[in-house]
């Protein structure tokens, strides 16, 4: 094993991929130190201290530069430096995340049957439905309690996952991510049934949706987190243009969250359709950018060419299903109840919206595990993660 340095010049990098040797720092006696101590026999992960000391070296000259790696090797082998780091990947772990994922997605199908068939209001109490644990199973009873009785189960799952994050995950701020979880669905809980006591008032049901889209994100986040791709060392990649491919892939998030939540703005009768359609062509042409510049400074990244392809892919797969979902609504005005094509056409564009807003995260996610910010310098460990 050894480390890899990379320069990051202003210079332009065509092919989009990892520095080659000429962007290397020139070795010195420290560089040897850091290589030594990175052989001993405890795999370490403490990049996020020697950074610090690193930069000098991308940034200064000549004895400087040579001190601060020098000042790294030391530490690395008196044992000064971090305490051992290490990752091993639990397929278990990440696989039952993957299926917290999947269940939250039926949960979200739910919900959005609910709104959509006018049955939040079906069962006037809560916890219980009518006093019990099982009423009758018909007409918006059924929607309303059956979308109780899988956020419930969802809740169980999350407390399952944070105590598996606790009890085998070596990330710390992983595992606390599993408790924000956690407390997300305790939350998101309680709105649900103050929606339901408070009669649809106070901006809840709103309130209520955007929180569900913000928890399937961080679940969608844990099970990428929790993944061997994300524990394994992977190239570093240059971002060579302006503005950030952070900030873009950030804001590209922010639009989609601001029309997810007027979306449910209208859904609950809090606003008018035109925030909604107004927002559409400015969200698409955000990703549609945000895209563009992805395959024009990565085009050869495979990572960030496939989460290009899903977010342009699931956006245009959006704009189509809102059309069809305000035609439906538009000849089914004078329907005295929702029918069919009106239910099913909001239901997959309320489920959609809510993957396309996770799929945006997830490019965020990929941008910063793959390219570094501010041009700083790339400290990479190479091996392998372990498996339990």
């Amino acid at each position: 094993m050894g480390l890899r340095f990379l320069r990051h010049r202003s210079g332009r990098n065509d092919g989009g991929g990892v520095n080659d040797s000429s962007d290397c720092g020139t070795f010195s006696l420290g560089d040897v130190f850091v290589l030594f101590g990175q052989l001993g026999p405890t795999k370490t992960k403490w990049a996020w201290v020697l950074e610090k000391f690193l930069i000098k070296f991308t940034t200064g000259s000549g004895i400087e530069g040579s001190v601060s790696v020098f000042c790294c090797g030391i530490m690395c082998i008196s044992g000064r430096g971090p305490k051992s780091m290490k990752v091993t990947y639990h397929p278990g772990v990440h696989k039952f995340a993957l299926f917290v994922v999947c269940w939250t997605i039926g949960l979200l199908i739910a919900g959005a049957l609910v709104t959509s068939e006018d049955a939040a209001l079906a069962v006037p109490d809560w916890p219980l439905s009518y006093g019990t644990l099982n009423p009758p199973m018909v007409g918006g009873i059924a929607f309303e309690h059956t979308h109780r009785v899988v956020a419930a189960i969802l809740g169980v799952w999350i407390i399952i996952l944070t105590f598996l994050l606790w009890r085998y995950e070596e990330r710390r701020w992983l595992r606390w991510l599993g408790f924000a979880a956690l407390g997300g669905v305790i939350v998101q809980g309680l709105l649900g049934g103050l929606t339901v006591l408070k009669l649809l008032h106070y901006w809840l049901p709103v309130m209520h949706a955007c929180t569900a889209q913000i928890m399937f994100a961080i679940l969608v986040s844990i099970a990428f987190f929790t993944s061997r791709w994300w524990m394994e060392s992977q190239p570093q990649y240059e971002d060579p243009g302006t503005p950030a491919i952070h900030s873009i892939v950030t804001w590209n998030a922010v639009l989609i969250f601001l029309q997810v939540l007027a979306g449910a703005a209208f859904r609950h009768k809090y606003l008018s359709l035109k925030p909604h359609v107004y927002g559409a062509p400015i969200v698409l042409a955000m990703v549609i950018w945000t895209a563009a510049v992805l395959r024009r400074r990565f085009p050869q990244v495979k990572e960030i060419v496939q989460a290009r392809v899903l977010l342009h892919s699931l956006v245009g797969v959006q704009i189509l299903l809102g059309i069809v979902a305000l035609w439906t609504r538009i000849v089914s005005a004078d329907d005295p109840q929702p029918l069919f094509p009106v239910v099913a056409s909001t239901v997959v564009h309320t489920v959609v919206g809510a993957v396309l807003f996770a799929s945006s995260i997830l490019v965020v996610l990929v941008c910063y595990r793959l390219v570094p910010r501010n041009r700083e310098l790339v400290f990479a460990t190479e091996g392998e993660v372990a498996t339990r």
